[in-house]
């Protein structure tokens, strides 16, 4: 599976070639001088290549790649499907990971799904996407509807804050990783819930891959 919500990556789910500089070289050379010149050409280009190579190679070993996500959320009859691996919108009938309907985000596992889907829950650890690499070893939940009720405990159900002043969501302060339905994990925190113009239900989120615990 891999990733684009208002995609975001996610979303990241998205991956540098070292130039060789090229120089010209003055026909007339001093008798002398001619062959000192070339060597010092050659160190410098030599030099040159090796430090673009290092450089290129360090960046391509940083971080996995993170990705923003955009997702249309707006219909209130409408679920979005939306495949982690592809970093892409999917069917119901695909094997999809969490679908999005305004404010609701259910994963596919537990009451809501087949998938096997669950979520590592991290309060007050917002802040921590950027250095979350490794998947927790445990406390990981699904949606459930534990009093059989028909009320739907959402694994990402505490996603945001509402301020009942404004009649607004802002993101809480919650980090999640996500266990995927072919069990690869996902570092996600979410970025908002309206879009550039302000309209409400376009949830944008953070994401990326990270290590198995």
């Amino acid at each position: 599976m891999t990733r684009s919500l208002t995609l975001l990556i996610f979303p990241f789910a998205l991956f540098a070639c070292g130039e060789k500089d090229e120089h010209d070289h003055d026909s007339d050379h001093d008798e002398e001088t001619g062959e000192v010149e070339a060597d010092a050409d050659s160190d410098a280009d030599a030099d040159s290549d090796t430090d673009a190579d290092s450089d290129t190679d360090a960046d391509s070993d940083a971080d996995p790649v993170v990705t923003t996500v955009s997702v249309d959320a707006s219909s209130r009859e409408a679920w979005v499907y939306w495949d982690l691996e592809l970093g892409a919108a999917v069917t119901a009938d695909e094997a999809w990971d969490l679908s999005f309907q305004r404010s609701t985000v259910k994963v596919n596992g537990g009451v809501s799904g087949a998938g096997g889907v669950e979520v590592a829950v991290l309060p007050g650890q917002y802040a921590a996407f950027e250095t979350t690499t490794t998947a927790p070893a445990e406390g990981y939940v699904t949606d459930a509807d534990e009093n059989a009720d028909g009320a739907v405990e959402y694994a990402l159900g505490a996603w945001y804050s509402y301020d009942s002043t404004t009649h607004t969501l802002s993101p809480a302060d919650m980090l999640y990783v996500v266990r995927s339905t072919d069990g690869a994990h996902y570092r996600l925190r979410f970025l908002s819930y309206y879009d550039d113009a302000g309209a409400a239900g376009v949830i944008s989120v953070e994401l990326g891959p990270v290590a198995a615990p």
